[in-house]
């Protein structure tokens, strides 16, 4: 497995992980209502925008397949999504993904990271050490998603 930058061509099979990991892992923690929210934030023209916008986007890829993405904003100390194709979780590429941001958000001399977790990977990012803040949300087309604000000091 290889983690590069995405490119612009990755927008549309980022857009599927997203959208398919959104619709199968996520729904057991969210409404109806708020996933079909969430989703309008991850179609194709949404990402390609982001990678247009210069926004820091990595892929790991495995045998030309895009299993995982991690956003970061290293201006913000944030990362701001990570999602792992919904078929492979469990097989540490979410690992190898927040591994790889944290590394490079320490070597550019950040000192912490913070995130809003969704309720389904609040485990997952509670066992790689980041501590819960407070609730949060975010809403999207008028739809309000509830978060959970967490830190780790790198």
């Amino acid at each position: 497995m290889i983690i590069r930058k995405a490119k612009l061509e990755n927008a549309r099979e980022i857009s599927l992980l997203l959208c398919n990991t959104i619709k199968t892992v996520n729904r057991k923690d969210y409404t109806a209502r708020q996933i079909k929210a969430w989703l309008t934030r991850n179609d194709y023209k949404s990402i390609k925008n982001k990678i247009l916008s210069g926004r820091t986007i990595f892929v790991a890829i495995n045998k030309s397949k895009i299993v995982g993405i991690i956003a970061l904003f290293l201006n913000e100390c944030k990362i701001g999504a990570l999602y792992v194709k919904h078929t492979l979780h469990n097989q540490g590429i979410g690992t190898k993904l927040l591994n790889y941001a944290e590394k490079l958000a320490k070597r550019k001399g950040l000192k912490k990271l913070k995130l809003n977790s969704t309720k389904t990977a609040f485990e997952f990012y509670k066992s790689k050490g980041y501590k819960k803040i407070r609730m949060a949300s975010h809403t999207t087309n008028g739809v309000k998603t509830p978060t959970i604000l967490m830190v780790k000091n790198l």
